[in-house]
């Protein structure tokens, strides 16, 4: 198994071209019912999501907050 990554490594190493052909998929699928408001609508808040929880697993909320505080300081 020397040289060979696992499932899981491969899935974290291709995990956002994974979800961008997923959308783009959704998107091509939708747009041929003429449903592309909803799927807008969707992906937005998926994206809000995983943006919302990125921060919340990296830390980065409280760079964030200080940065925030100092623009509205001036």
């Amino acid at each position: 198994m020397n040289g060979i990554p696992s499932i899981s490594q491969w899935i974290q190493d291709n995990i956002i071209p994974l979800i961008l052909i997923l959308i783009a998929a959704i998107v091509l699928w939708k747009g041929k019912s003429g449903d592309i408001s909803r799927v807008v609508t969707i992906v937005a808040c998926g994206l809000i999501g995983l943006i919302w929880l990125g921060l919340a697993n990296t830390g980065a909320g409280e760079a964030i907050g200080e940065w925030v505080a100092n623009m509205l300081r001036g």
